[in-house]
């Protein structure tokens, strides 16, 4: 009897410890969230899912009513009739899901199982987050402040091209009035008769309305209120008409595609310098009567700019860095453009220029 008794006692734990938990399964969804059949797992012991994976299932026996609770998510115990729970969609962490007999309150079974937290909820994510957020701030600072410092750059280069161009035109024009002042006064002291001296006046004053122009076209160009193209063009074709004026030339000028055109500093720069360059070369050696330019810009922002006189011309062959033609190839250069000079004894010149617009 007392031996039974004993037994009774060493098999008590099994009895009521008898494992109910029969099956647990994953149960996944396809791209229609539809379930799919359930993947088994080994319940035996702990268990960590992917957090993808944070809809199970749990088959047990229930031969007896019993209490199905999952801690930490069940604040109240329940009695499940069924044979089996389902819980979807649970948060990454540890869950302890129990069998209790509803009449004891004792455990019968139990499964430990914890899900992984997402990617985005771990701490290392936040750290990535917040340096990834400073690597982009740090990013726009470097490209605000680097954009400053190339249009400071830009600006400062301008300026210094526009100070070259300023003392090598002017001062050569300069130059060339101190020049032919000198041999005026010479003359004048050497009582020299007027026709002598009236050519040398004439110089000085053309010499000098060309100087004065010039000024004023850079003047203009480099004010940052007139980089509309069309106004552009009509100082362009002030200057041509002045110019060539005083020499009695027909002077016509044509522009298209510029209707909304905005000119950067610099392009209006060297195409003004260019221009003049052009204006000043027909008006004291080409003895033309008729002058045409043409600007036009096409739809890959290529600018061709031509004009054309029907003056004395000049032989190919025999062309060299004379006649301002130095300062047209730098100009040119400048515009990143091709130069394309034709001309024929007696039958004038043609200066063609093709460049981008930035």
């Amino acid at each position: 009897m007392k031996f039974c008794v004993f037994t009774l006692i060493l098999l008590l734990p099994n009895l009521i410890f008898a494992q109910k938990i029969k099956q647990v399964s994953i149960i996944e969804y396809d791209e229609f969230n539809n379930a799919q059949a359930g993947k088994n797992v080994d319940f035996s012991k702990k268990t960590v899912l992917p957090y993808r994976q944070n809809t199970i299932q749990i088959n047990y026996e229930n031969k007896d009513s019993l209490i199905a609770q999952l801690d930490p998510i069940q604040a109240n115990d329940y009695v499940n009739q069924n044979k089996s729970v389902f819980f979807s969609d649970l948060d990454g962490g540890e869950y302890h899901f129990y069998l209790k007999n509803a009449k004891t309150k004792q455990i019968t079974d139990s499964f430990h199982f914890s899900i992984e937290q997402p990617f985005y909820k771990k701490w290392w994510f936040f750290i990535l987050v917040l340096l990834y957020l400073v690597f982009i701030i740090g990013i726009i600072f470097y490209l605000f402040f680097n954009y400053r410092f190339r249009q400071q750059t830009k600006l400062q280069k301008v300026r210094n091209d526009i100070a070259s161009d300023l003392h090598d035109d002017v001062g050569a024009t300069l130059s060339s009035i101190s020049f032919f002042g000198e041999m005026m006064r010479s003359k004048v002291l050497k009582n020299a008769p007027a026709e002598e001296i009236l050519p040398l006046l004439d110089k000085v004053i053309s010499t000098s309305k060309e100087t004065i122009e010039t000024m004023r076209g850079v003047v203009w160009t480099i004010n940052p209120n007139n980089d509309n193209a069309i106004d552009f063009f009509q100082k362009l074709r002030t200057f041509g008409n002045e110019m060539l004026a005083t020499k009695n030339i027909n002077f016509q000028f044509e522009t298209s595609g510029f209707e909304d055109q905005k000119l950067p500093l610099d392009v209006q720069r060297n195409l003004f310098l260019f221009y003049k360059e052009c204006i000043n070369n027909i008006a004291k050696h080409s003895k033309a009567t008729d002058v045409g330019c043409e600007i036009s810009v096409f739809e890959n922002r290529n600018v061709s700019f031509t004009i054309k006189d029907n003056g004395l011309g000049f032989d190919p062959n025999d062309l060299h860095e004379g006649h301002g033609l130095k300062s047209l190839r730098k100009r040119a250069d400048e515009l990143e453009g091709k130069l394309e000079i034709t001309s024929a004894e007696g039958k004038g010149t043609s200066t063609k220029l093709e460049f981008p617009l930035p």
